[in-house]
């Protein structure tokens, strides 16, 4: 089932289609066999004078016709039961659906507004070490491996006098809110996604990335090592797919595609009206 397409249930298919079609035949059968067949029977079996029957014929006509009513209505009653039942059944399925996609929905979105905020924080820490800084540790870290060394073992342990590394320990905490709240939101999306494997696989791989950022920034300020060149390369890195920057710039992108299939394309408008209830900052 493509992304985004939710699987309806309609009478004119599969299992559901046998069914009907099964009732259908049998109530044109009884109905064709009361009205045609049944007479001629009737005419030949039970209208003839056998000398041992007691009663006029009315009476025959009176009980036989008493029993094919019955069996007519009652038939009657069963489809108009079992259409009743397939069609309460239907709107509760449907009813689930759209519920399981709301919730792949808000996913989807708290995803989308913590991620821009994360972005937005490490764009601001990158601007707080200036260009130059930015452009010299990417050129250092080029000559670097970071499996076998680090920037202090070539002589890089001390951050220009020119740094406020107070601002980066600021916004070092913001990113640590912003994380701690995400995590909350991916727990729960844990258990309310484990219908959808594809959706619970993306939940459950986003929240390892955002727990790892999380500890990370966490040890990092917990153990006064936010000055460490190792550790700020993470933010201001130019390399693709390097470091917490690259990481989310991955993710960005993955929920990107998500909002394209089960928001910006949603046919039910649910999307939509998720965002104006929920999330009226949301654009796009």
């Amino acid at each position: 089932m493509p992304p985004g397409k939710l699987k309806r249930v309609r009478f004119g298919e599969g299992e559901n289609f046998l069914k009907l079609s099964y009732v259908v035949v049998i109530t044109v059968s009884s109905f064709l066999f009361s009205l045609l067949l049944f007479p001629v029977i009737f005419n030949y079996l039970f209208l003839w004078d056998s000398g041992n029957a007691r009663g006029d014929i009315s009476d025959w006509f009176t009980l036989f016709g008493g029993i094919i009513s019955g069996l007519i209505s009652g038939l009657f009653t069963y489809l108009a039961l079992w259409i009743t039942i397939q069609t309460q059944r239907k709107k509760e399925i449907e009813k689930q659906a759209e519920e399981d996609k709301r919730k792949i929905v808000n996913f989807i979105l708290y995803s989308k507004y913590y991620l821009d905020r994360l972005d937005e924080t490490f764009y601001i820490i990158r601007n707080q070490f200036g260009l130059d800084f930015v452009k010299m540790l990417n050129e250092v870290s080029k000559n670097i491996n970071f499996r076998e060394s680090s920037f202090k073992e070539h002589g890089y342990s001390e951050l220009p006098s020119h740094i406020d590394i107070n601002k980066f320990e600021s916004s070092l905490t913001q990113v640590i809110q912003i994380t701690e709240q995400y995590r909350e939101i991916l727990r729960k999306s844990l258990n309310e996604l484990k219908k959808d494997r594809d959706m619970y696989k993306m939940s459950y791989n986003t929240f390892l990335a955002i727990e790892n950022l999380y500890s990370f920034c966490y040890l990092a300020q917990n153990n006064n090592y936010y000055d460490d060149y190792d550790f700020i390369l993470n933010f201001i890195s130019d390399k693709e797919k390097f470091g917490f920057t690259g990481l989310i710039k991955v993710l960005k992108e993955d929920f990107d595609e998500l909002w394209k299939s089960y928001v910006a394309d949603d046919e039910n408008m649910l999307g939509d009206y998720i965002i104006e209830i929920e999330f009226p900052h949301i654009k796009g």
